[in-house]
């Protein structure tokens, strides 16, 4: 056998080499080919090369649009069942982005349109290029749920957001979205008033020798108040900084990470952003150093001897011990400029007609055993409607007949009603009940009760 593969190899050496140089030449102007060998029942193979090529167009170094909504399910001005209180929407994106959405499009306070920032909702976005929906031939989806708002009064004439509810007889919101998004990472450290600075495992490990952590290259704790670290530091162990109280209440942050990215902080109810970074030749700590005053406000105190006091106050010792979570938000790849809709995407949903069955045949007495089942309904789209013998387990689907008139004991049906019809033979002679079902492209129904005595 491998002598035989040997002996294949020696002949199509030849093609085998030339195939490698196309594909290298066709690679190197983002130029795909994709090998297909095909082989039939009886084990005979394509003697031929066989490929797709495939060109894939490079990405714009200097990308000036921003994304475009190719498509939305449901679709754009399309109608939803009657009753529909809350209603699932995506829209398809030309590439990767984040998109947000607002019921009201202007902003009367600034006399403009609304800014990307201002829309009060947000969609849920994959925000990864390679995660891509085959819908609409190869997008990127967002989605989110259009829900029942409460109604209150307008404000100076004009429309606010918790007026406009989200499924009324006609729905509109309006849609911007932004490129090139970012993933986001958390990371945190805790931070407690003490004698002095030391750096343990775990917030909630005993305070002593054995978990104390010995500074190094990667964190360490100085005077007055000042920690540097690392950002992955903050990843996974957690850290907990006593802080010296009686330089400070402030900590002078100094972190160390490989991007130049901004990260927002948050203590408590406060929230802040670390922007002011710098450049540094620190490999081991990170290529960035940002420095940041953060304020833990453990009391309400501003003076010394005012912590000098408290200190000594049974009473307010649980405030004084507080321990605060200091977590950061940052981003997980490198922004780059992002491009904004300066028009929004106006998506509009509109309420159907209720579909109802307006009459149903036959009534009271019918004189055969062999009767036609007649259902009416209001117009819509594609009904379908559907029967079944009371108690029975399954509907069973009826016919449409819209270009016949029927007569059942002087009822007449036109032929501009939506009907339909079914057969119903060897009827017991006593009262004979069916349960009829009529459903529409928009998911309204409506059931009834057809009931009807057989008499000989």
């Amino acid at each position: 056998m491998i002598k035989k593969f040997i002996e294949r190899y020696k002949e199509e050496l030849p093609n085998v080499k030339a195939l490698i140089n196309l594909s290298l030449s066709k690679f190197e102007n983002n130029t795909y080919l994709l090998f297909v060998q095909c082989m039939d029942e009886a084990g005979n193979e394509n003697t031929e090369p066989m490929f797709i090529e495939v060109s894939i167009k490079p990405k714009s170094v200097d990308d000036k649009n921003a994304p475009l909504i190719v498509g939305a399910v449901p679709e754009n001005n399309s109608f939803i069942g009657n009753d529909v209180n809350e209603q699932k929407v995506s829209v398809y994106l030309d590439e990767p982005g984040e998109c947000r959405y607002d019921y009201v499009n202007y902003d009367y306070k600034n006399n403009e349109d609304k800014n990307f920032v201002d829309m009060e909702y947000s969609f849920e976005c994959t925000g990864n290029e390679y995660k891509l929906s085959p819908a609409f031939g190869g997008t990127y989806e967002c989605s989110t749920t259009l829900s029942t708002q409460s109604t209150s009064p307008t404000v100076n004439s004009f429309p606010t957001p918790s007026t406009m509810s989200t499924l009324n007889e006609e729905t509109q919101i309006y849609i911007k979205c932004k490129d090139n998004p970012f993933g986001v990472k958390e990371y945190y450290f805790y931070a407690e008033v003490g004698e002095e600075n030391k750096i343990y495992n775990e917030f909630n490990a005993e305070k002593n020798s054995n978990n104390e952590l010995a500074q190094n290259n990667f964190f360490n704790f100085t005077e007055p108040n000042q920690i540097y670290s690392s950002l992955s530091m903050f990843e996974d162990k957690h850290l907990l900084y006593v802080v010296n109280n009686s330089n400070s209440s402030e900590i002078e942050l100094h972190m160390f990470k490989d991007d130049p990215n901004s990260c927002t902080y948050t203590v408590g109810e406060k929230q802040g952003e670390l922007t002011f970074c710098m450049k540094t030749g620190n490999i081991a700590l990170g290529t960035y150093e940002c420095i940041e005053n953060i304020k833990l406000n453990f009391t309400n105190a501003e003076n010394t001897e005012d912590l000098k006091n408290l200190k000594n106050d049974a009473a307010e010792k649980k405030v004084y011990e507080k321990i605060y979570n200091i977590s950061f938000k940052c981003p997980t790849t490198q922004v780059t400029q992002q491009n904004i809709n300066e028009e929004s995407y106006v998506y509009a949903l509109k309420k159907s007609e209720p579909l109802k069955i307006t009459e149903t045949l036959p009534k009271g007495e019918v004189k055969t055993t062999n009767t036609k089942l007649i259902v009416k309904t209001t117009l819509s789209k594609d009904v379908r409607c559907r029967y079944k013998k009371e108690f029975a387990l399954s509907y069973m689907d009826m016919i449409k007949n819209n270009d016949e008139m029927f007569t059942i004991d002087n009822n007449v049906s036109t032929m501009n009603d939506n009907v339909f019809t079914m057969n119903v033979n060897n009827l017991p002679e006593n009262l004979n009940t069916f349960i009829v079902k009529c459903t529409d492209a928009y998911g309204n129904s409506d059931e009834e009760k057809v009931e009807f005595y057989v008499i000989s």
